[in-house]
């Protein structure tokens, strides 16, 4: 069954409930992204104009590192329910960059 929050270009829709956790300027350096939480049950992250590296574990953002993802320009990804990650992030990208960031509950 097609998730109902999903738009036609394939990225979640932010709902109202979500927190933004959008970082509006990256610095080049590690930095956090989400706090641990168990009760998170969605997160929408889309990045923007250059590649970004997200670490689903909470440790140093690296791209290309052990334990992070990279998200290409305007690449965006969603987690939900079960897939959801409930641990702290940590996002790496070039300064001035930024990505939203959306937790739910």
């Amino acid at each position: 069954m097609p998730d109902p929050n999903l738009n036609y270009t394939g990225l979640a829709t932010p709902l109202s409930g979500n927190v933004d956790r959008s970082i509006l300027s990256l610095t080049g350096a590690s930095q956090a992204l989400f706090a641990a939480n168990p009760r998170r049950k969605r997160i929408i992250i889309k990045n923007g104009a250059t590649a970004l590296g997200l670490n689903l574990t909470g440790g140093t953002a690296v791209i290309g590192g052990a334990g992070t993802i990279t998200l290409l320009a305007y690449e965006g990804i969603v987690f939900s329910e079960d897939d959801c990650p409930k641990n702290a992030m940590t996002v790496i990208g070039p300064a001035l960059n930024y990505v939203s960031a959306f937790e739910g509950f």
